[in-house]
């Protein structure tokens, strides 16, 4: 009798757990004031979805998208940050409590360990939250009225997503139609098109993309009462650049290869000697994560970039104190095979970038006029415009941004891009359980894993958004996330731009 108790008294646990998601959802309706709120704002937060994939079903279905809503759709590319990331990405863009690290596995330097390694690491993308324990949800999620469709949708979301796609649906516009009555702003996470990109095919995203443009102008259709203004946005975009076995790097071979020992923390790595780093190896992405000395780290980058496996390192760079004798600039390097492509200052109080002369832009696709002076001085936004539609989407910002704590906690020191199809195989079970998420790839600095997406009909944008500054462009979402009772960080001061100013329109086809 006894387990049977104990077993009751977890079920209702775990039901509690979820009473916030299904109070609307599977309990007696309640309705509000039926003429309340003419206009209602909806944003979706859509995991992984590319401004490349939007383009193509545009393209190949165009009587969708003309048909669709009215058409009255604004399109613009979506520069995500580096290392892109799901859970550090959507918290650097909704300006929430930062994550420890990168991934639910992180380096802590407080207490010079890995925290969530291995399985538990792993566990913690499959199975449900427990708040209290690490198996918990992150702070972004706080930002969204609906995030989950049941206590396992974790799980669902991972073993059935066709269906926990369809279903997600279902509860978020019966939620919606519901929440509308009482609030004017509507906000909701979808998972399941990232997933479909790691593990399925882009064929698959571009139809369920469709099908939930359907959904949502049928919704709009059976709810003439109000306005419904919808804006979709993306955390990263997804590559389908598929990886084969012989591709998925095994990066602390890659270490050991090229003189480095991998440690799990930094006292382990004094005690060895030499040169040392703390990879933090854990799902399958296209970047990978270094903690090390400052002393060390960049020795480091430049030893792991000659693998033929990486595109690019990065590290921070020595001061040039021909400009800077100061030290008060950011100085970052990029590596590749071995050598340094580029050292380059950022000036944090007039938001200029210094770039010398001597660099090698063209292996970085980037077209810097250097007029034979020995820097060239570059503002922010000029750079942002100039490498926006290269291999490196706003690298010099990315690269700069991504040693700092804006995004994270705890930054590496050393952070790799690799050379697209390989990626890192991330942490290995036993019986090659793990033998999935091989489909498509994001986290790098590379194009295709780097530009998301933003479609609305709430306001005219500008061709390309940086994604620390979608709380600045959509207001009526960061006062609905403080009625929420969300803290909101305020993000890396040099971040915003001018988009009144921005004009690519030559470069793009919209």
């Amino acid at each position: 009798m006894q387990p049977r108790l104990a077993l009751a008294f977890c079920l209702v646990l775990l039901s509690a757990c979820d009473w916030d998601q299904f109070a609307l959802l599977n309990s007696i309706p309640v309705h509000g004031k039926s003429g309340g709120n003419k206009t209602v704002r909806v944003y979706l937060g859509l995991d992984g979805l590319s401004y490349a994939t939007v383009s193509d079903v545009i393209a190949m279905r165009p009587e969708v998208y003309q048909g669709f809503s009215g058409g009255d759709w604004r399109r613009a590319h979506f520069v995500a940050m580096f290392p892109a990331t799901s859970d550090a990405s959507w918290s650097r863009i909704l300006h929430s409590e930062r994550m420890g690290g990168y991934e639910y596995e992180f380096y802590d330097p407080t207490q010079d360990t890995i925290v969530n390694k291995g399985y538990l690491g792993l566990v913690n993308h499959g199975i449900p939250p427990v708040e209290g324990t690490t198996f918990h949800t992150p702070t972004y999620y706080t930002a969204f009225d609906y995030y989950a469709n049941g206590y396992l949708d974790t799980v669902w979301t991972y073993q059935t997503t066709e269906l926990s796609f369809a279903d997600s649906l279902d509860s978020l516009f019966f939620l919606l139609a519901q929440k509308s009555e009482f609030e004017p702003v509507f906000t909701a996470y979808i998972p399941e098109l990232d997933v479909m990109g790691h593990m399925q095919t882009r064929e698959m995203v571009e139809e369920s993309f469709i099908v939930l443009w359907h959904r949502i102008a049928e919704f709009k259709r059976k709810h003439p009462e109000r306005n419904f203004l919808f804006t979709l946005f993306s955390d990263h975009a997804l590559d389908f650049l598929p990886a084969s076995e012989d591709q998925l790097v095994r990066f602390d071979d890659v270490m050991r290869g090229v003189g480095i020992t991998p440690v799990e923390s930094f006292d382990a790595g004094r005690r060895q000697g030499g040169m040392w780093a703390v990879p933090i190896i854990h799902t399958r992405v296209s970047y990978l994560s270094l903690h090390t000395e400052a002393a060390l780290a960049q020795s480091v980058a430049e030893r792991v970039s000659g693998s033929p496996t990486v595109d690019l390192a990065v590290s921070l760079g020595t001061p040039n104190l021909a400009i800077d004798p100061n030290r008060r600039y950011a100085w970052t390097t990029l590596w590749r095979g071995g050598r340094e492509l580029v050292t380059f200052g950022y000036d944090a109080t007039t938001d200029r970038y210094f770039l010398p002369s001597g660099a090698d832009y063209t292996a970085l696709d980037v077209p810097v006029d250097v007029s034979g002076a020995e820097f060239v001085v570059y503002d922010d936004q000029a750079l942002f415009e100039l490498t926006l539609l290269r291999n490196y989407p706003d690298l010099f910002h990315r690269a700069r941004t991504s040693l700092l704590s804006v995004s994270v906690r705890y930054p590496g020191q050393v952070l790799v891009s690799f050379k697209r199809p390989y990626a890192s195989i991330g942490f290995e079970m036993p019986g090659n359980a793990n033998a999935i998420a091989s489909s498509g790839f994001h986290g790098g600095l590379e194009q295709l894993g780097s530009l998301g997406v933003v479609l609305t009909e709430e306001r005219d944008l500008p061709v390309a958004i940086r994604s620390d500054n979608v709380l600045e462009l959509f207001p009526a979402l960061a006062e609905h996330m403080e009625r929420r009772h969300m803290y909101l960080e305020a993000g890396e001061p040099g971040s915003s731009l001018n988009y009144d100013t921005i004009d690519l329109s030559e470069m793009i086809d919209q």
